[in-house]
C-alpha cells in the first residue's frame, strides 16, 4: 500500500516559506515607513527632552534585608498556599 501524503507532485512548502517570508517583511517595512513618516508630522521628533521627569536627584536603592531562609532558585510559591498550608490539591 502506497502512502497517501506522498504524491507524484513537489512540495509547495518552499514557496510558502518565501511568501510568508515576503509577507513578514513587508509589513515590517510598512510598520518602519510608516513611523518614519508620522514621527515628524506628529511632532515627536523631540522624545528625549519631552520624556525627562527627572528632577536630578540621583535615585538611592535600599538594601533587601536577608531573610535568614536559603533561596531554592526555583521561583514560585513552592506547593504553599497564600493561607499558609501545604496540602495538595488532587484532580
Amino acid at each position: 500500500m502506497t502512502d497517501p501524503t506522498i504524491s507524484g507532485r513537489p512540495s509547495n512548502t518552499g514557496r510558502d516559506l518565501k511568501f510568508a517570508g515576503t509577507i513578514a517583511a513587508g509589513l515590517c517595512a510598512g510598520v518602519l515607513g510608516v513611523g518614519a513618516i508620522a514621527v515628524p508630522l506628529l511632532g515627536w521628533d523631540n522624545w528625549p527632552e519631552a520624556h525627562s521627569t527627572a528632577d536630578g536627584k540621583p535615585i538611592m536603592l535600599t538594601a533587601v534585608p536577608d531573610s535568614g531562609k536559603p533561596h531554592s532558585g526555583a521561583g514560585g510559591s513552592q506547593g504553599r498556599r497564600t493561607d499558609g498550608s501545604t496540602k495538595r490539591c488532587s484532580v
